[in-house]
């Protein structure tokens, strides 16, 4: 991770800011397993060009992106489950903008709002640590392609959550599992 001359910026989270962020955002985070397990949590800071290989939870097919839920065969499925899903970072989300009919809109509202502020902007995350200590974004998907497509100096803040590749612990690591199983602690 870079250093883009934090000295002038400094974030600091209260352990009580810290617990309302992370349990403010919906997930299917097995939150009672890290709780009882005592997954570490990590406070990286990173630029905003470094968010390129960070995954978003969205997930496109052959076809494209992927709806965050349908209907099929009687039951709902999330974009996760579906056949032929893979997970897609932000910098492809960045480059395709245009195929994230559901997303661009918002995304568009971030990247105007972040455009207004002289840099660096600053943004905050949170991420689930991965294997290869790559980041699948929990919480901030839309920030992030925004800060992202500004090209602006950012600085982003993200509380990583490092706990076990395991998709019982959270279903989307279904796509990572296969890779390793183990914690993915990043520096």
């Amino acid at each position: 991770m870079s250093n883009v001359g934090y000295s002038k910026f400094r974030v600091r989270m209260t352990q009580e800011e810290i617990q309302s962020r992370l349990t403010s955002f919906p997930s299917f985070l097995d939150w009672e397993r890290a709780q009882r397990e005592c997954w570490p949590i990590r406070t990286i800071r990173i630029s905003a060009a470094e968010l390129r290989a960070f995954y978003t939870s969205w997930y496109a097919g052959p076809n494209g992106p992927l709806a965050d839920s349908v209907e099929m065969r009687g039951r709902t499925l999330l974009a996760f489950q579906m056949p032929g899903a893979r997970p897609v970072p932000v910098g492809q989300v960045a480059v395709t903008l245009d195929a994230w009919i559901e997303k661009k809109a918002l995304i568009t509202r971030y990247r105007y709002a972040l455009q207004s502020f002289p840099p660096p902007i600053a943004i905050s995350l949170v991420t689930y640590g991965l294997p290869n200590g790559q980041h699948l974004i929990l919480d901030g998907n839309h920030r992030a392609v925004a800060a992202f497509l500004t090209g602006k100096e950012a600085l982003v803040t993200a509380l990583v959550i490092c706990g076990p590749c395991d998709p019982h612990a959270l279903p989307d690591l279904v796509h990572w599992s296969h890779k390793t199983q183990s914690a993915a602690l990043p520096a």
